[in-house]
């Protein structure tokens, strides 16, 4: 029995996942199957704005996201050649990072079917408590990416004195990618 609660206790320390990626694994996954990039909706806020009667208000938070998301699908349109691209929308990572992939997308927003599991993760992130804003780099389990793997496209340029577009960001990803190819 002890020796069962170690090794219980030995995997959830060690975060062991279905499958152990290396970085040539991960980019392979990039160039010949496809990076999948979550797209931000902010979906919860705007149901909370809209259950506290401020409909206007997410309504206008629900047609800016809508910008924003045809921006980062027009930047990887422009700017991302390393592979194929597709998309979703963020509240469906907990699916995504269980290996279902029936909300993938593409450029025009319809559903891609009979998808290959053989992908990358990456998408918008900004934490308050260390200002990091820029694209992250994950496994399909929506966990992190080996050491000798990019990580992390920042936002922003040289001493943070200005911020980056999503085409620069999206450029600087694809020229990342081809880098460690």
């Amino acid at each position: 029995m002890r020796f069962l609660l170690s090794c219980f206790i030995a995997i959830l320390f060690f975060n062991v996942s279905a499958q152990d990626y290396t970085s040539e694994i991960l980019l392979d996954n990039a160039k010949n199957g496809f990076l999948l990039f979550r797209l931000p909706t902010q979906s919860k806020k705007i149901e909370a704005l809209r259950r506290a009667g401020q409909n206007e208000e997410g309504d206008k938070l629900k047609a800016n996201m809508e910008v924003e998301q045809q921006a980062w699908v027009n930047a990887f349109k422009a700017e991302y050649d390393y592979g194929k691209v597709y998309f979703f929308f963020d509240y469906n990572a907990r699916a995504i990072a269980a290996g279902d992939l029936s909300s993938v997308f593409d450029f025009n927003f319809n559903l891609e079917e009979n998808l290959e599991e053989n992908f990358l993760v990456a998408g918008p992130d900004q934490t308050k408590t260390f200002n990091l804003n820029g694209i992250v780099i994950l496994t399909p389990e929506m966990k992190e990416v080996p050491k000798k793997m990019p990580k992390f496209i920042s936002a922003y340029g040289f001493a943070h004195l200005s911020k980056k577009s999503y085409f620069q960001m999206v450029k600087e990803l694809n020229a990342l990618f081809l880098k460690y190819d």
